[in-house]
């Protein structure tokens, strides 16, 4: 019975390493978006609200419609660090439209910038995590 039993240890070992592995895989993908939602609303609650009020009611809505937050993910590198962030960093949009022509644009939040853990890469981010009113913009 022992003879039998040796070799099964191994497979169970390699079973318990591959679901931890997917496990913290899934935890580190969630992160970087759980911390981009995070950031959206405790920073970005005004300028949503602002950018949501009808001012001229005969516009078409926009598509994706007035509030909706994007985002851009700066990865360092290709990108170059700038103030404040000394690696990757996230810069935040919001769709806005103009009441005299009704064209919809991505309003940046200048002041509003997230800075990312120098060991986060873009296997960490799963843009599915968002949610549904987040965009990502090239």
């Amino acid at each position: 019975m022992p003879a039998i039993a040796l070799p099964a240890i191994p497979p169970l070992v390699e079973g318990i390493l591959w679901v931890g592995g997917l496990v913290i895989g899934a935890i580190l993908l969630a992160a970087i978006a759980d911390r981009i939602s995070d950031y959206i609303s405790d920073h970005l609650g005004d300028a949503i609200a602002k950018a949501r009020e009808c001012r001229n009611c005969q516009c078409p809505e926009c598509v994706p419609p007035k509030g909706t937050v994007g985002i851009r993910i700066d990865w360092v590198p290709p990108s170059v660090p700038h103030w404040p962030c000394p690696g990757s960093h996230v810069h935040f949009y919001i769709q806005s439209q103009n009441p005299t022509n009704c064209q919809c644009f991505w309003s940046p939040q200048k002041r509003n910038v997230l800075c990312l853990d120098p060991k986060d890469t873009p296997a960490d981010f799963d843009p599915r995590k968002l949610g549904p009113n987040i965009h990502v913009l090239p």
